[in-house]
């Protein structure tokens, strides 16, 4: 236990410092440390890049590990989704000289405006045309802290292992840093070659699966990379640098076998330093193939790419990583689920890459370590409260540090989703929706919204109010509770105050509440559904204290907790009939009547639910099978009688 203390102590504790320690800090995926320091807008783009659908890409590059100069061509393959296609544009840093683009076969000219290359094209094409294009150029790519983590390439050597390397991460806005593309998130590219060349005395990581490797003159090799599945722009990427090879297996129950591949640094100590962190991937993949469904890239593999970074980078089927450990390596496998294979629409529902696998991390170690979860959600928790305001929704694509917001996107994202689990209140529900949606979109993309409509198909659900207050809203409540006891009765009345109530003015939601007694622990799960809300049950333990949200499932802060005798005074008069709850979940208790009086209960249409003569002065009713609502209950009797409406959850 002392170890992993210490462990999440450092997880949140990282250097902002960037390209040292090689994320030797246990960091969980920060993107949030250079962005938030470097805000930028996104790219102009030109309206025409919507008018192709882009099928394939051939990358053929040139790289080092000692430099970001790149030099080489990219083939594009698309389909017009327009009538009378005759400008052809794509996105390329200025910085980048382009030595010839040929369209088709023939060679064209281009203006440039901004990051966008246009090329008008000599021959009008039409709805459905297939097209090549082709791009040659070369140049030392400019920094545009357009990068979650550093400039889209990026060289550094490793302050730790002394290894020089170069990689690229493109995320949200850099792709365009090193090569000729078009940053559409919904646009994913079919298939991929990526052709490497490098010294022979590097190795070359990328996408997908090796197909070749060919040695060529002047001591070089070019590595031959090749993936089938869809991939998001930003997601294609490579690392160069001396590296080792380890490879190894996970075998997914009833699922296909997984081949894993890690680029390990060249050096005596680092793969034995490392050897057991990386042998945890077959347990994550094997894991996480059960609660998500199977691996979606099968047939190509998962690995990682060390690379003088802190933290770690999720491209597609190959992760780039500054270091390994339980939380990171978690984290970056969780993205080919969340992230890879299905991914984002927008940079707004980022949620549905990052909070979905800073949440599999925490499921990797709710299944892997348990236990220790606790500790983890704790502190998310702890670290969302530290400010008031905020949503999990991103406003303001146009920054960086918002988007990858560690405190929003990160962490309160995957506070969320433990919400909803418990919401859900059924894990083979909820982890159903989490496949279904797996499903529903695959190698696709999504949004939160669409989310929860898959969610509210699988588990029957209206959760509509769920995701306005926790997705949509902004800042946590703070529960208190009032409680009295008497004549076997336990009254408690909860409240909440909330952070920005001028945004969400009430968190509607099913709260625990732990009652410790002298003779065992009782937890009771209300719904919370409006302010001073007040709960009766038959009690009769002896109490010693409560906890509010003691399993951490709300995200909250605790208020007040104290007794108040005047809590049902008024329900235990002895002229008094007493209904409760109220409201009501699966059964009802009426006490106090007269012997034989006639209980009627109607819904709001007038439809009777349930007529009865009670033969003594308590009755039992059971509730479970009535549809959500209000409904109006009468007792008639000879001295006592009683009319209101009561509320069915």
């Amino acid at each position: 236990m002392k170890h992993i203390l210490t462990f999440i102590v450092l997880v949140f504790t990282c250097s902002i410092t960037f390209g040292q320690n090689d994320g030797a800090y246990e960091c969980s995926h920060q993107k949030i440390l250079a962005a938030s320091l470097c805000p930028v807008s996104p790219m102009d783009k030109i309206n025409d890049m919507n008018a192709y659908d882009i099928k394939y890409h051939k990358l053929d590059l040139n790289v080092s590990n000692t430099s970001t100069y790149i030099a080489g061509n990219v083939i594009t393959k698309a389909q017009v989704s327009v009538q009378n296609f005759d400008t052809y544009i794509f996105e390329l840093h200025p910085s980048l000289t382009i030595d010839s683009i040929l369209f088709n076969g023939q060679n064209h000219t281009w203006d440039t405006s901004g990051v966008n290359v246009i090329v008008n094209i000599s021959n009008t094409l039409q709805l459905n045309d297939i097209f090549t294009a082709q791009v040659f150029y070369h140049g030392t790519p400019t920094s545009t802290s357009g990068a979650a983590i550093g400039n889209g390439i990026n060289n550094a050597k490793s302050p730790t292992w002394g290894n020089w390397a170069t990689w690229t991460l493109s995320q949200p806005y850099s792709s365009y840093v090193w090569w000729p593309c078009k940053q559409a998130l919904a646009d994913k590219i079919d298939s991929v070659d990526f052709h490497l060349t490098v010294n022979d005395t590097l190795r070359a990581g990328s996408n997908g699966l090796l197909v070749n490797t060919v040695s060529l003159p002047g001591n070089k090799v070019r590595y031959e990379w090749k993936t089938n599945y869809p991939i998001a722009y930003y997601l294609i990427s490579f690392s160069v640098a001396r590296y080792v090879v380890s490879e190894t297996y996970a075998n997914p129950q009833g699922q296909p076998q997984v081949y894993i591949l890690d680029y390990v640094y060249d050096n005596p100590q680092t793969l034995p330093f490392f050897q057991d962190s990386i042998a945890q991937t077959a347990q994550f993949i094997e894991k996480f193939s059960e609660l998500f469904g199977p691996y979606p890239f099968p047939a190509e593999k998962y690995g990682h790419c060390m690379a003088p970074l802190n933290g770690g980078m999720e491209h597609q089927t190959m992760t780039t990583q500054g270091t390994y450990n339980f939380t990171l390596t978690s984290h970056e496998l969780a993205h080919q689920w969340f992230g890879d294979h299905v991914t984002c629409f927008s940079w707004k529902d980022i949620w549905i890459n990052e909070g979905f696998a800073t949440y599999g991390s925490f499921l990797a170690y709710e299944f892997l370590r348990p236990g220790s979860e606790k500790i983890v959600m704790n502190d998310h928790h702890e670290a969302i409260l530290s400010e008031p305001g905020g949503g999990v929704y991103v406003h303001d694509t146009a920054s960086v540090g918002r988007i990858f917001d560690y405190r929003l996107t990160y962490r309160k994202g995957a506070a969320i989703l433990h919400s909803l689990r418990f919401v859900i209140n059924n894990d083979s529900i909820f982890f159903a929706g989490l496949r279904k949606f797996q499903q529903d979109y695959s190698f696709g993309n999504s949004s939160g919204d669409l989310f929860r409509q898959t969610m509210e198909q699988v588990s029957g659900l209206n959760l509509w109010q769920f995701f306005n207050q926790w997705y949509f809203g902004e800042g946590y409540p703070t529960i208190s509770l009032r409680w009295n006891f008497g004549n076997n009765q336990l009254f408690l009345k909860l409240s909440q105050t909330t952070s920005i109530p001028w945004v969400t003015d009430f968190f509607s939601t099913p709260l625990e509440i732990k009652i410790f007694t002298t003779s065992g622990d009782t937890t009771l799960r209300l719904n919370f559904t409006q302010n001073d809300q007040l709960f009766t049950f038959p009690f009769n333990k002896t109490i010693t204290g409560y906890e509010i949200d003691p399993n951490q499932y709300i995200l909250n802060r605790t208020g007040s907790i104290i007794q108040d005798n005047s809590l049902g005074i008024w329900e235990l008069k002895k002229d008094s009939i007493f209904i409760y709850p109220n409201p009501v979940t699966d059964l009802l208790q009426i006490r106090n009547m007269d012997e034989g009086s006639l209980i009627k209960i109607s819904d709001m249409n007038g439809k009777i639910v349930f007529e009865q003569k009670s033969n003594s002065s308590n009755l039992f009713i059971e509730t479970d099978k009535w549809a959500k609502g209000t409904y109006v209950i009468q007792v008639q009797g000879n001295q006592k009688q009683t009319k209101g409406k009561i509320l069915k959850n």
